[in-house]
């Protein structure tokens, strides 16, 4: 498995057909037969994440015990969804905005437009 993961990753980058290559390398991997339908669903992954995030979401399918691959494109979005998630959490995700700077702007501009000095924000402990 090791070495069909490097031969496939190493001809990633390069490659004119990346959902063709990304589909080979699922069918072989996980024994299953090449159809169209995996060809589609790899280009809708590379077009949502780019080509090394569905590589790496393989590798995480192949890692798992027991896999149902009836529905593979649910499996693989989400493994997909879970490393963009992990890569980038403060865009992802909205519990790491810090609102205090909106806040402060906000009240500065409603000072300005009534003409009073802004309201200064207590943080509290």
């Amino acid at each position: 498995m090791e070495n069909l993961a490097e031969f496939y990753f190493e001809k990633l980058p390069l490659d004119s057909n990346p959902g063709l290559l990304l589909a080979k390398f699922f069918c072989q991997s996980t024994n299953t037969t090449l159809s169209k339908s995996e060809i589609i669903m790899f280009n809708r992954l590379i077009k949502l994440y780019g080509r090394t995030i569905p590589y790496f979401a393989i590798l995480d399918v192949n890692s798992m015990n027991d896999v149902n691959l009836d529905n593979p494109f649910g499996i693989l979005s989400y493994f997909c969804k879970k490393r963009i998630e992990q890569k980038n959490p403060e865009v992802y995700n909205g519990a790491y905005n810090n609102l205090d700077k909106n806040i402060e702007k906000l009240g500065e501009q409603i000072a300005a437009q009534e003409g009073r000095k802004p309201l200064k924000v207590k943080e509290l402990d």
